[in-house]
């Protein structure tokens, strides 16, 4: 099963600032299906996937509000589809799929109930026929990060306190469409991400090393500090 990937780049000037300021027909058995949840391995290009799965994450929503920076995750997405292809009898192949738009819900209940039920984010990802694909999704915006820290209508927000955190559960479906032109979704996956309101940097004594992002633990690197 072939593997396809897109890095993670994103340019750090105003979230370094920020940090220092402040002490990340529809198919009904799907073919197309989200098999796991991967976080970010940072290097000096920017960001790719980690090599192992992650059941759930880390967001700094304070820092996110206040210097940009979305949640990112890469969800593994497999089309399970075998290429149909067949020259001799003229037939193109049709079992790839456009992936269209990724549904991310938000468990709005109890704490969390004056968020929204949730976003859709566009797509435009190719998933060839029997391929392993890593998509990264920012299922959390700087916009909802600020909401996060504010509450609405009445409703206190959880985080509000600063060092404060909270769980909050996301639900994730993929939807696209196929190369018949036939919509396919995906199944539904959760997610926890445990949302925080710290805007803590790299420990004492340690820097800021190769980074893609700042609003989540595996989107930077602290390395020790350059001796006087």
């Amino acid at each position: 099963m072939r593997k396809n990937a897109i890095r993670i780049t994103t340019v750090l000037a105003g979230l370094a600032t920020a940090l220092s300021s402040a002490a990340c027909g529809i198919d009904a058995n799907p073919s197309m299906v989200i098999k796991a949840f991967h976080g970010l391995k940072v290097d000096t290009d920017g960001c790719t996937y980690s090599d192992a799965a992650v059941v759930g994450g880390t967001f700094d929503a304070g820092l996110s509000a206040v210097g940009g920076g979305a949640y990112s995750v890469y969800a593994r997405i497999d089309n399970l589809m075998p290429g149909n292809e067949n020259l001799d009898e003229g037939r193109q192949n049709t079992t790839f799929v456009q992936l269209t738009s990724v549904d991310v819900k938000y468990a709005n209940t109890d704490a969390w109930a004056f968020l929204p039920s949730g976003k859709t984010l566009p797509a435009g990802f190719v998933m060839e026929s029997s391929s392993e694909n890593y998509v990264p999704i920012n299922p959390i915006d700087p916009q909802t990060a600020k909401l996060m820290l504010e509450g609405k209508d009445g409703v206190p927000s959880p985080i509000a306190e600063p060092g404060s955190c909270a769980d909050l559960l996301l639900t994730v479906q993929a939807r696209g469409i196929m190369g018949d032109g036939s919509d396919i979704e995906s199944n539904e996956i959760d997610f926890p991400v445990t949302v925080c309101n710290t805007a803590v940097g790299c420990p004492a004594g340690t820097q800021l090393g190769d980074a893609c992002t700042l609003v989540q633990p595996d989107g930077f690197k602290c390395e020790a500090a350059d001796a006087p």
